[in-house]
């Protein structure tokens, strides 16, 4: 089916592109890779996190001035 196909294409960048993005480097992105929370700014909800690359690292849950992880989407060798 043409349009199931077309569907599929659909990135989890585009997906998700509605939520806020984070961007974190260095001990943040470590942080973040291995599932530890960050301090942010952005208002609670979900967002996505992105290292300065513009890799796509995690979905987070945004409470109380901390983006905490929920599904990280990176492996520890990749930010290492």
């Amino acid at each position: 089916d043409p349009i199931k196909r077309e569907i599929a294409k659909i990135s989890l960048e585009r997906l998700l592109e509605e939520w806020p993005l984070i961007e974190v480097s260095g001990i943040d992105e470590h942080k973040v890779a291995h599932g530890n929370a960050v301090r942010s700014e952005g208002e609670p909800g979900l967002a996505r996190i992105f290292n300065k690359q513009g890799e796509f690292l995690a979905v987070a849950a945004v409470e109380s001035g901390w983006a905490r992880p929920r599904v990280v989407l990176t492996s520890r060798a990749s930010v290492e």
